[in-house]
């Protein structure tokens, strides 16, 4: 992230001179500085062994500056478009270019993929409840990474046949408010929670970032998002609007020759009795 090139010096942006802080084990960014105050202020000693304080200062002890400000480098390190790698024994500061997908390392490893903080506490600061009743939600950084090594668009369209509690639409929703794009989102899920977490959750996350015991504490809303869902008639909706009818004659029939009624029941009793059977939309009706 360092800058090269014309307008790449200190003296030509003195507030794009600030120090960046880097755990020496984990590679996580801890701190940025606030920028030296002039020209004449000289780079001062770290005295802490466990971190390394990075300046964009190149091989050759030229004082450069950085491509971002730093308010912009604290909200994109947190979103992990500004990381520190390591590289020969020295540690370098790197940045997404806008465009440009990002390289994917084969472990993930870091705070942020915490599936108890970022996964499990998460969804319970969305609902006013000490312990929601959904076992090892994933983390939301985690399921980022994933859409976006899938997709860098920002209009792309992402499927998940099993949704869970809804960890996908909620990273979906906080893509779209980070960048203002239009990404869409189809989850598919089976479990009775998904009126209780799923749906909830991702309205919840439409509206606000910001959740503490199932209370707004902001206002911070994804405009022209709408939620659209439908349920599905199930095997068990069908067995259950299925009525047989059986006319007067096969009655007679079967009770005359009771030998061939259990081969009739089954194999052709399901389809020449259930033909007239429409499904009874009554069963659906559910009070809001």
């Amino acid at each position: 992230m360092r800058r090269t090139g014309s307008g790449s010096t200190r003296a030509e942006s003195e507030s794009q001179f600030y120090g960046i802080e880097v755990d020496n084990n984990t590679l996580e960014i801890v701190n940025v500085t606030e920028a030296l105050p002039s020209l004449d202020s000289a780079i001062p000693t770290h005295l802490n062994k466990d971190t390394t304080m990075v300046w964009p200062v190149d091989d050759q002890g030229v004082e450069r500056r950085w491509y971002y400000g730093r308010d912009r480098v604290i909200r994109e390190a947190k979103e992990g478009t500004v990381w520190a790698k390591r590289i020969k024994g020295e540690i370098q500061i790197h940045y997404r270019q806008a465009g440009k997908p990002k390289m994917r390392k084969s472990v993930w490893i870091g705070p942020k993929l915490d599936a108890s903080t970022y996964g499990s506490e998460l969804l319970n600061s969305l609902f006013n409840v000490t312990q929601i009743n959904f076992s090892f939600p994933k983390s939301i950084y985690a399921v980022k990474e994933c859409l976006e090594s899938l997709s860098n668009s920002k209009y792309a369209h992402f499927l998940d046949y099993f949704a869970g509690s809804g960890t996908t639409g909620h990273a979906v929703v906080d893509m779209n408010r980070d960048d203002n794009g239009f990404r869409k989102f189809s989850l598919v899920e089976q479990g009775e929670y998904f009126y209780s977490v799923t749906l909830p959750r991702v309205k919840k996350a439409i509206f606000t970032t910001d959740w503490k015991y199932g209370k707004a504490l902001s206002c911070n809303p994804v405009e022209q998002t709408l939620i659209k869902y439908i349920k599905i008639e199930s095997f068990e909706d069908t067995l259950n609007n299925i009525a047989l009818k059986r006319t007067e004659t096969t009655k007679d029939l079967f009770d005359d020759l009771k030998e061939i009624r259990e081969d009739y029941v089954l194999n052709y009793m399901l389809e020449t009795e259930s033909k007239g059977s429409l499904l009874n939309t009554d069963n659906f009706k559910k009070t809001i």
